[in-house]
């Protein structure tokens, strides 16, 4: 539940980031909101599939491993069907969120955020959020590796976003404790939580 947070926390940093940053450079707008129209439902070769059940099991596992299981397993579909469930609780304005899990890169998290100012809607923005996330410690840390606004240059919404959105994550994961020490794997399409003490 703890990192389902952090992600809902974090694509509602970006959501101000993006707004913010259209609102200081009007031109920039065209480049934010002419994003993909939807979200890839791929992670690779792989299909994320959306389904309630996915939840169900996602929630299954959580607890079991907060109840002294060794090890879990989190698919991608799983993550996602549960990530996008909690945000949608929380705000309408986040959806199709995806998450992909790599060996190499960690979590990739992509999703549309509908922005509006003042009651006026300026359409869906496509944010990509990659990283890691480390359950070791007594707090939850996570290392922001990249973020992605629209069609903004890749080196342009780092320097934009990246920067503000990785304070966020550290100011708002300083005090989520872990439940043990944890150990965050990531594979092509899945993350293991191995349970290392405690």
């Amino acid at each position: 539940m703890r990192i389902l947070r952090l992600i809902a926390s974090l694509l509602g940093t970006l959501i101000v980031g993006a707004t913010a940053f259209a609102v200081l450079v009007g031109g920039g707008v065209a480049l934010i909101l002419a994003g993909p129209p939807s979200v890839d439902q791929r992670c690779a070769d792989r299909e994320v599939t959306i389904a309630p059940l996915l939840s169900t099991v996602f929630e299954s596992n959580w607890q079991s491993l907060l109840a002294g299981r060794d090890a879990v397993n989190f698919t991608e579909s799983q993550s996602s069907t549960r990530a996008g469930e909690y945000l949608s609780e929380r705000s309408s304005a986040i959806h199709d969120v995806v998450i992909c899990f790599d060996d190499d890169a960690g979590a990739t998290a992509r999703a549309l955020v509908d922005v509006s100012l003042g009651g006026v809607g300026f359409g869906s923005v496509f944010v990509e959020a990659s990283g890691t996330a480390d359950l070791s410690g007594e707090t939850l840390a996570v290392r922001l590796d990249g973020v992605r606004l629209g069609r903004l240059p890749a080196a342009l919404s780092a320097r934009i976003a990246q920067p503000t959105v990785q304070r966020t994550i550290d100011e708002q994961t300083a005090a989520i404790g872990t439940p043990g020490e944890l150990d965050v794997r990531y594979d092509d399409g899945e993350v293991v939580v191995v349970r290392t003490g405690g």
